[in-house]
Formats: structure tokens, sequence, C-alpha cells
């Protein structure tokens, strides 16, 4: 069974944005550099790879919505391989929006769309083999 693993909200103004959840939630909000269009949110803490301490939590992120941009707040859940379920999501009605694609030294994401038109982010963790041939940022 695959887990959710993280989450991304939209954002037309992220400072103003990560503000409230780090006022109403007090969430950790972490400006990436060389990122300005996005923010990793802690909602529990981390270890050293970055990875949640408490089982069943999660964390997350913020992203620049732009005009346009119809993408809702969104969960993303780990997958074996991204292939696979790439491969399973068309079978069954379903839409790819965004190719498998290295994320930093973790892994992979994707976005698919549901037959209803809900999307999802997909994340594949890097094999050791994998990781270093991914690139620090996106």
């Amino acid at each position: 069974m695959d887990k959710v693993n993280h989450f991304e909200i939209p954002a037309k103004n992220l400072k103003k944005n990560g503000k409230f959840y780090k006022k109403v939630f007090d969430w950790k909000i972490i400006e990436v550099p060389g990122m300005p269009e996005y923010q990793i949110i802690h909602t529990t803490p981390v270890d050293d790879k970055q990875m949640v301490k408490e089982k069943g939590a999660i964390n997350g992120g913020m992203f620049l919505k732009e005009e346009g941009d119809d993408r809702p707040v969104m969960i993303t859940a780990t997958v074996e391989s991204i292939d696979r379920t790439i491969k399973k999501v068309k079978e069954n009605g379903g839409a790819v929006t965004q190719e498998k694609t290295p994320i930093m030294k973790m892994g992979f994401i994707a976005y698919i769309r549901d037959p209803e038109g809900n999307m999802m982010g997909l994340f594949e963790y890097a094999k050791n083999n994998d990781v270093e041939s991914i690139s620090d940022g996106f």
C-alpha cells in the first residue's frame, strides 16, 4: 500500500502565506536557496536526512501560484516505482501532467490526474545507485 508522504500548498505570495501558517499552526517555513518560487514546510521535526521523526507525520511545501495556475492543495504518495505507477494510472483512466523528474538528491517526482481531474503527486525515493546521478536542484 502506497502512503501519503507530502503535501503542497499554492500561494500567490509565499512570504505572506508562510507567515500565516507559521502563526496559525507554528509550522517551520524554510526558504530554499536559489528557489524563490518554493518553500519547505516542516509540520514535525526531521532527522539529518530531512525525514520525519514521528511515525505517520508528514511535511510539505508551498509553491508560487502564477496567473492561470489551477493546481489545488495537493497530496503526494510515496510509490516504489513511478514508472510502474504511471503505467497503472494510464491503464485506469488517469493522466500524467508531469513525467518523472529528479528532485534534489532525494529521488523523483511526477504528477498525475485521476479520472475526475484531481491532481496528485508521486514520489519515489532514490536508490543508492541513483543518488549520484540526481542533481542538487529540481
